[in-house]
């Protein structure tokens, strides 16, 4: 899975994987758009690509990833290990695996985002 923030960057990825593909990187009135290749040699290749033009607050931004993750899970499971489904347990850890992946990805491409995400958080407790 791969995970974009730009136009720019979704066609370098592109360009990496030697993909030709003319599809808008966000399609239109939408936040996130989650695209699949076929790419030789691999199970093929998910990219997700999220618009932060709009600034949206990381709430929004976590859960529209953990929306996108769906997509790419159904992908595993109909095209790459060819089962129509998944025990709900294993479907949830799916989810969560692949939310987890794109929320670190984008930690790594904004700082600010990382130090937010993985700062200590102290729950008093009731005495």
């Amino acid at each position: 899975v791969e995970l974009c923030i730009s136009e720019k960057e979704f066609k370098r990825t592109l360009k990496s994987y030697e993909i030709t593909d003319e599809s808008p990187w966000v399609l239109n009135t939408r936040h996130a758009t989650t695209h699949f290749f076929s790419v030789e040699g691999t199970h093929g290749l998910a990219v997700v690509c999220i618009n932060l033009e709009s600034k949206p607050p990381l709430l929004m931004i976590t859960s529209l990833l953990t929306h996108e993750a769906y997509p790419v899970y159904r992908y595993t499971i109909e095209d790459i290990l060819d089962e129509d489904q998944c025990s709900d347990e294993v479907s949830a850890y799916m989810i969560q695996g692949i939310s987890q992946r794109l929320i670190e990805g984008l930690s790594h491409k904004l700082p600010k985002v990382k130090k937010l995400l993985f700062q200590e958080i102290h729950i008093p407790t009731k005495k």
